[in-house]
Order: structure tokens, then C-alpha cells, then sequence
């Protein structure tokens, strides 16, 4: 196992303000998803740097109307790892996501309802 790299205080810093950007605003981002201010096909196609790293079951588990257990079932009848983050989507998951999520919103109550309320 190799040691880790020696980083000056600077340099642990400036990592250490960076991770607390990703984090507030990946916290807000879950937060305007379950509020239904954002879309979350529209998530997926941002390229966002700050998420890229993100795992797609995050963003789902925080869209209303979505829970466990059809996270699970898309996420297997797509062929996708529950650990697969927003950049690791192929062009043919990240599409047949986008189609699940957008059926999803059409048919949904609960997505309607928060979308209103927004």
C-alpha cells in the first residue's frame, strides 16, 4: 500500500473548501428535486462537474413519487449498477433513464402536486 501523498495546509484547504461546495450543493440540488423545482432528466443532461460523481440512485431516491423499490426495478431492467454515478451513465442508460423519469413525471400525482406548489 503506498503512502499518502504529503499535502501542503494550503492544498487541504482548498480540497476541504471544495468538498463543502459539492456537498451544499448537492444538498440543495436534492432539495429543489423533491420540491420539483428542478427536473431530474434535466439533472442528468446538466454535466454538471458537481455532480458528476454523483450516484443516479441519489437523484432518483429524491424525486417524489420515487422510492426503493422502483429504483430498484428501473435500475435492473436497464442493466444499471446501483453505484453507477451521473458520468458513468452509457449514452444508452443515461436515454432509457430519461424516457423512465419522463413517463414517470406524466403519470405521476405526487410529482404534479409538489410542481404546483413550487
Amino acid at each position: 500500500m503506498s503512502p499518502t501523498p504529503d499535502r501542503s495546509l494550503a492544498q487541504r484547504r482548498d480540497a476541504l473548501v471544495h468538498a463543502n461546495r459539492v456537498r451544499s450543493h448537492r444538498k440543495q440540488l436534492k432539495a429543489d428535486l423533491w420540491a420539483a423545482r428542478k427536473d431530474p432528466d434535466a439533472v442528468l443532461l446538466s454535466g454538471d462537474p458537481l455532480i458528476a460523481t454523483m450516484r443516479v440512485t441519489e437523484i432518483l431516491r429524491s424525486t417524489p413519487g420515487v422510492g426503493p423499490v422502483k429504483i430498484n426495478n428501473w435500475l435492473r431492467r436497464y442493466g444499471i449498477s446501483p453505484s453507477k454515478t451521473v458520468a458513468g451513465l452509457s449514452s444508452r442508460q443515461q436515454a432509457a433513464l430519461l424516457v423512465v423519469l419522463r413517463a414517470h413525471r406524466a403519470r405521476s400525482n405526487t410529482y404534479a402536486a409538489r410542481k404546483a406548489a413550487a
